[in-house]
């Protein structure tokens, strides 16, 4: 039998208009007594060859070879692997009818025993593919016979899989009464109308930040339909049809109907047919909805995605069975690749994974150093041979040598795709899921009718009933370890990182974007495009035209060099005892673009430091900052409650050199302490200073709230837009001359911020190198103190009858006062004051994003004449958010305790679980509680006898 592909010049598959017919392609048909999904797969693999000229058509070219091929050769392939599934078109099926009483050709029909072989092979070099972490997976459907039930399982899925659609039926579930916490909120849920009963019913998940639109469906029908906007703009349902529902078939047609084309629609239709799979044994009502089913995917120019596998384990009997059916829209299906997984994860419905082409791997996790192996002794006599005192290195000398004797002894973990597995997951679970796929595998090789069959399922259940104990075992020693290791000197950053583990939170996603060309997740195209956005936020051109011609961008930063001025202590040659504080201060596990780490540095032999500190001294003397150390990567984070298919929807963090930024913390010590000493700045900036912070600021400010009862207070918050990124680098410079600050440290600070250079990694891809020409450096030591010294001048500009507070870029204005009246007028003097300042440095105050509140007492039926900034006036609110606490206009902090009960209430059930085993430690427990619930900054007021914060809580 001969394979002829013949694709239309004419045709292009890639448009939603085009379809196949049988005038695009001619192809002899196989024997209807050969393998019952042969012709189907000849059809698809037609599909696949035709359209190969589409980026998202499959590579495989020994599927579908260009030239006529002998089937004799490639029929084993076919049936074996059953990679594709029938019918596109009415006229291919009606092809298909009429010749299937054309002579049988017998040659190529399997026994059963050949089958069986097959099978075993594929299904072992398909277990081998599931035990590869498969990335940037579309969609996983699966009927998971209770979500409630199967957690656990859904878990091990998504961390492996990482689908960005979810496709469930069977719920089992009331969706009023469920949340998507179990998947780290990492997921938006969407029901069926007809699962609220809490029996079965579809269900869907969709990736969060992942743009889509849900469907609104008229249908009386368990289904869910949304509307997604990448790879392509495509219509996904999820749907389960009962097998008692009668009139399923014209339910179904009602809708797709109401769907927009193209469709994937994915869902358990308890229908058989041979077109995904279903043998001719089964009840007779299932085969006449399945033949009804196969009628409307022709009408409705749609294929089967089934490549013939089965996808369900009859629980009782062993036997297997198709139910679990994928259909797509023509135009689409070349963009899809189906397939069953071997493990049915303690369902009897086997899990179904649908794969994009064009689907962007996960992020690569970049490799990291595995400290906790190192050989700390073959390290240290390295660096003792290669970085001795009076080498002279350069800054680049010093990076390659250092980086070859780690290489030499701290061990690297494999650059791994996507993220981590569950954290309960262990080696006994691992050793029972592997026991379980093996005998489901063994299981799915007998026939119906083999004699040992019955004992292969028996093995098969017991093995499943094992990994399930295994699994909640794994799960409870998991919890267990997490709160034995909290003790009352635990960081509270250490106790939220283990709880969004163990939540199953993780932070890298892929990013999709919304571009000029539509959504797109192409990791250089977002890099790129993130690059452009944060590039243009530090451009001259945030600049108004007048400022731009008072001050002169080109020179004024070169103009500051200086002699080196040793008499002032801060511009003397660094210490060893400087540089030791400086390693002593433990820094994160991120590096930069030079690939050291802080733990490299830090254990470095007393030799090896001496040689660093000569570097430094040799790098400060020079006055220049070297450009190794300006190179940042630039990490996009989703801002909160931002759209995420907006560039403007993540926030830059750049990571840089830890060798740059022990150096910058030995500069930054300087300043800050000549600064500090000088007092230069002001007590009201609470931010980036020893003894300042949120406590002292919000201190501050309870302070100023206090008022009689005739007496009025307003609170303006300004918003200065991308302040970081538009800070003006000759300003800050300016400033610290008028300060007396000269000589190495004026030069250096004068070469750090000049010739910034950022690339943006998203999506496992760079973007190339962009030049910030404004703002200090994000990620950086000195950029804090810097900016602190860029925000001083306002003290003297704001009146003084108005109190200013300042955290970083965070600007709180308050004014008191018996008449009203007065009080606005001091507040409108007093914002008019800080919006010339601002525009005299080159920020800009966002009137929208400023805030106005009025507070007393009394009752006002008018709210008095609102300030304008820049003729926009400042929204007048009723509550304030400052650092993290609600102010109201009573100040009575009644919505701030009320924020905090709504926010206790999703942190609850973790005390409720932990509880029964802290019973043992109450020290421990109180511990846990306080970091939960409790929180840092609030006011409360305590009894001995009795808490009323935790009473109103519970």
């Amino acid at each position: 039998m001969n394979l002829n592909c013949k694709p239309s010049s004419s045709t292009h598959f890639d448009s939603p208009s085009a379809r196949l017919t049988t005038s695009t392609l001619t192809r002899d048909v196989p024997d209807s007594s050969d393998e019952p999904l042969a012709a189907v797969d000849v059809g698809k693999s037609f599909l696949t060859a035709s359209t190969s000229h589409s980026s998202f058509s499959p590579v495989n070219q020994s599927i579908c070879p260009n030239s006529s091929t002998d089937l004799g050769s490639t029929t084993t392939s076919l049936s074996r692997k059953r990679t594709a599934v029938p019918q596109f078109s009415r006229s291919l099926v009606e092809s298909n009818i009429n010749r299937t009483n054309a002579p049988r050709n017998t040659s190529h029909r399997w026994s059963r025993q050949s089958r069986a072989k097959s099978k075993s092979s594929d299904d072992t070099s398909q277990s081998d593919d599931d035990e590869r972490i498969i990335a940037a997976s579309f969609a996983l459907q699966w009927n998971i016979c209770g979500l409630r039930s199967h957690q656990s399982e859904l878990q091990m899925l998504v961390a492996k899989h990482q689908p960005t659609v979810i496709a469930l039926q069977e719920t089992n579930v009331n969706p009023q009464k469920l949340t998507g916490k179990f998947l780290g909120n990492k997921y938006d849920f969407l029901f069926s109308h007809g699962s609220t009963h809490g029996r079965q019913g579809a269900g869907m998940a969709i990736k969060s930040g992942t743009p889509f639109q849900r469907i609104p469906l008229q249908t009386n029908i368990q289904a869910v339909a949304v509307q997604l906007f990448v790879p392509v703009k495509i219509t996904v349902a999820s749907i389960y049809l009962p097998p008692k529902d009668k009139d399923a078939a014209s339910l179904m047609q009602k809708l797709l109907d109401e769907l927009p084309k193209p469709i994937l629609l994915l869902g358990d239709l308890n229908a058989h047919h041979t077109a995904w799979g279903s043998r001719c044994s089964g009840a007779t009502e299932a085969r006449k909805r399945g033949e009804q089913i196969f009628e409307l995917v022709v009408q409705n120019d749609m294929i089967v995605l089934n490549n013939g596998s089965h996808t369900r384990i009859d629980p009782v009997t062993g036997n297997t069975q198709a139910l679990d059916v994928s259909l797509c829209s023509t135009s689409v299906a070349t963009k899809f690749n189906w397939k069953t997984l071997t493990d049915s994860s303690d369902s009897d419905h086997l899990p179904i994974v649908i794969d994009t082409m064009d689907a962007v791997n996960a992020l690569h996790s970049r490799a990291k150093w595995l400290y906790a192996k190192a050989n700390w002794e073959r390290f240290e006599d390295l660096t003792s041979k290669t970085l001795r005192a009076g080498n002279s290195l350069t800054v680049e000398e010093f990076s390659n040598k250092l980086i070859l004797a780690a290489e030499s002894s701290i061990p690297k973990s494999a650059a791994k795709r996507g993220p981590k597995s569950v954290p309960w997951w262990s080696e006994d679970v691992e050793v029972a899921v592997k026991l379980r796929r093996k005998r489901l595998r063994t299981l799915r090789r007998m026939s119906n009718d083999d004699p040992r069959k019955p004992q292969a399922l028996q093995n098969f259940q017991e093995a499943r009933s094992i990994a399930r104990k295994t699994i909640e075992n794994a799960k409870q020693t998991c919890w267990e370890d997490f709160v034995t290791s909290i003790n009352p000197n635990t960081p509270a950053s250490e106790v939220w990182n283990k709880i969004n583990r163990l939540q199953g939170k993780r932070t890298t996603s892929t990013i999709t974007l919304n571009l000029p060309n539509g959504f797109t997740n192409n990791g250089k195209a977002v890099s790129e495009a993130l690059a452009d956005e944060y590039e243009s936020k530090s451009s001259n051109s945030h600049y108004s035209e007048k400022f731009r011609r008072q001050h002169k961008f080109e020179s004024t930063i070169s103009q500051h060099s200086q002699r080196p001025n040793l008499y002032k202590r801060y511009n003397t040659d660094f210490s060893i005892e400087e540089l030791m504080w400086a390693l002593d201060r433990k820094g994160g596990p991120s590096i930069g673009a030079d690939n050291i780490g802080y733990p490299m540095l830090q254990r470095l032999p007393m030799t090896s430091k001496v040689a660093l500190l000569e570097l430094f001294n040799r790098v400060w003397d020079s006055g220049k900052f070297p450009e190794q150390w300006k190179l940042g990567t630039v990490i996009p984070i989703p801002k909160p409650d931002a759209d995420r298919s907006l560039a403007d929807g993540y926030r830059p963090i750049a990571l840089l050199s830890c060798l740059g930024k022990v150096f910058e913390r030995m500069v930054n010590r300087r300043l800050i302490t000549e600064l500090e000493t000088n007092k230069k700045l002001d007590s009201r900036q609470h931010a980036f200073r020893s003894g300042k912070g949120v406590e002292s600021h919000l201190a501050h400010l309870e302070s100023l709230l206090y008022f009689d009862m005739n007496e009025h207070v307003e609170i303006v918050s300004l918003d200065i837009s991308k302040a970081y990124d538009t800070t003006w680098k000759p300003g800050i410079l300016r400033t610290l001359k008028e300060w007396k600050i000269c000589g190495r440290m004026l030069n250096m600070l004068s070469s750090f911020l000049a010739n910034r250079r950022f690339q943006v990694c998203a999506n496992g891809t760079l973007s190339s190198p962009r030049k910030a020409e404004n703002g200090v450096p994000q990620g950086s030591i000195l950029s804090v103190t810097l900016f602190l010294v860029a925000m001083q001048p306002i003290f003297d500009k704001i009146p003084a009858d108005a109190e200013i507070l300042l955290y970083a870029d965070d600007v709180i204005l308050v004014v008191k006062g018996s008449n009203r009246s007065s009080v606005r007028q001091n507040m409108r003097k007093a914002v008019k004051a800080a919006t010339e300042w601002a525009a005299s440095v080159g920020f800009s105050i966002a009137p929208s994003k400023s805030k106005l509140l009025h507070c007393c007492r009394q009752r006002h039926r008018k709210r008095g004449r609102p300030i304008r900034i820049n003729n926009s006036p400042i929204p007048q609110v009723r509550k304030m958010k400052i650092l993290g606490i609600w102010v109201d206009s009573n100040i009575n902090f009644k919505q701030h305790l009320a924020s905090v009960k709504s926010s206790c209430r999703a942190r609850i059930n973790i005390l409720r679980i932990l509880g029964c085993r802290l019973k043992r430690s109450t020290r421990c427990g109180r511990t846990v509680r306080r970091v939960l619930i409790n929180p840092e900054y609030i006011g409360i007021r305590r009894n001995k006898k009795h808490d009323t914060t935790d009473s109103e809580i519970a």
